[in-house]
């Protein structure tokens, strides 16, 4: 009995071990393009994606700017939508937000930014979805080191 108990605690720890991680996170240096893909396949999930950057400048030139104008396009998986009705077309959903860049880790020539960009987010279509961030082009921003994604998936 102890050695069957043993075999199955032993099965469990080899399941869990085999599990996604919890977090996964890309950065991608400037000037782009800053293009990722998330790992938005599992149903049972909801996931938190945030947004993080690093300008590296002197306090005065970061005190221009409080946010950084973001535009992002999410594409859904290639095979969310059936070739047969919209040939070769992806479903995509487009917006514009602004990253706040005032409540951040900073010191003299540096500061870092990490905003919760999506909460509970869980998709109409489950899979490999691609999301492209775009700054726009009348937006300079001297020290601008690039853009990154952390998603985090959450059990529920």
């Amino acid at each position: 009995m102890r050695k069957l108990f043993l075999a199955f605690f032993a099965a469990i720890l080899l399941v869990a071990s085999c599990s996604q991680p919890a977090t996964s996170e890309e950065f991608i240096p400037a000037p782009g393009p800053y293009v990722f893909t998330l790992d938005l396949s599992d149903s049972l999930a909801s996931y938190d994606v945030a947004i993080f950057t690093r300008i590296d400048s002197r306090e005065e030139a970061m005190a221009e700017t409080s946010q950084l104008p973001i535009n992002a396009v999410w594409t859904a998986p290639d095979h969310s939508m059936p070739e047969n009705i919209f040939g070769n077309q992806y479903f995509t959903y487009t917006e514009k937000f602004y990253l706040p860049l005032e409540a951040s880790r900073s010191s003299f020539f540096s500061r870092q930014v990490w905003h919760k960009y999506r909460k509970g987010l869980r998709p109409g279509i489950y899979g490999d979805w691609q999301l492209t961030l775009s700054i726009p082009d009348t937006v300079q921003i001297r020290g601008f080191r690039g853009l990154g994604v952390e998603l985090i998936r959450i059990e529920d």
